[in-house]
């Protein structure tokens, strides 16, 4: 058993979502809440399939479930990822043959957590995205796992619009689920978003960086301006944002 964990002040976190302007169903899903805080995570159910809302309900349980079941905050050395994400793959499989019999379910999957010396453990997947903000320096730390991103790396500008929206990585459906994997050394005043492409691609990454630099900002003031802006934006997705505020 994880000892007990101990309340900390290394950062304070706010979350939201909100369906938007133009879905029925809030297929996104977070986690961020709990008195220790010491790790969240977002996903975002794959469109074009069914049962999103429960893909990403189950992955950021899952993460949930292995974080308090398995884990002492802070943690002392880098979570294996790699297995968490293909248990949760293993898991969403499961769920998707009960609920979609051969059609499957999947969802995007970002997580942070908490580890020793302000270290921030992550671990991403699919078009979410996880972004830091250091000063005046504002930077996307995830790839994007999508058929377009992988013309753009290859120097190829001219590809079907679908291609925007096509996975190459995903929780659940079958496919690749080897999620990027990466370490980061805050500092204080650090401020750290994950969320969903229902934010990245409504609004400019000028826009979610004047956001997130609002210098009177709280974590809430700013994940609710995030998500007022998507959908004055248009709103055409889901949206979600997690912001953590490094003290």
């Amino acid at each position: 058993m994880p000892a007990a964990p101990q309340k900390n002040t290394f950062w304070s976190i706010a979350g939201k979502s909100d369906v938007g302007r133009v879905r029925q169903e809030n297929e996104d899903a977070f986690f961020c809440e709990g008195a220790y805080r010491n790790f969240f995570a977002v996903a975002d159910g794959v469109g074009g399939l069914e049962f999103g809302d429960r893909a990403s309900a189950a992955a950021v349980e899952g993460v949930r479930e292995f974080f308090e079941k398995n884990s002492a905050f802070p943690l002392s050395t880098r979570p294996d990822f790699k297995y968490l994400y293909q248990l949760l793959d293993t898991k969403l499989d499961a769920l998707g043959e009960e609920l979609a019999g051969g059609f499957g379910i999947g969802t995007t999957l970002d997580v942070v957590a908490r580890g020793e010396n302000g270290i921030l453990h992550c671990a991403h997947i699919g078009d979410g995205a996880i972004f830091l903000l250091r000063g005046n320096t504002f930077a996307r730390l995830t790839e994007e796992h999508t058929l377009a991103a992988e013309e753009l790396a290859h120097g190829n500008r001219d590809f079907p619009e679908a291609y925007t929206n096509t996975l190459t990585r995903v929780l659940g459906v079958a496919g690749n689920c080897e999620p990027q994997v990466f370490s980061l050394a805050t500092q204080s005043g650090d401020r750290i978003l994950a969320a969903t492409d229902g934010v990245t691609r409504m609004l400019s990454t000028e826009k979610i960086e004047a956001i997130l630099s609002d210098a009177a900002g709280t974590p809430e003031s700013v994940v609710d301006a995030l998500i007022a802006a998507a959908n004055e934006a248009g709103g055409c997705d889901n949206s979600t944002a997690v912001v953590a505020f490094v003290s």
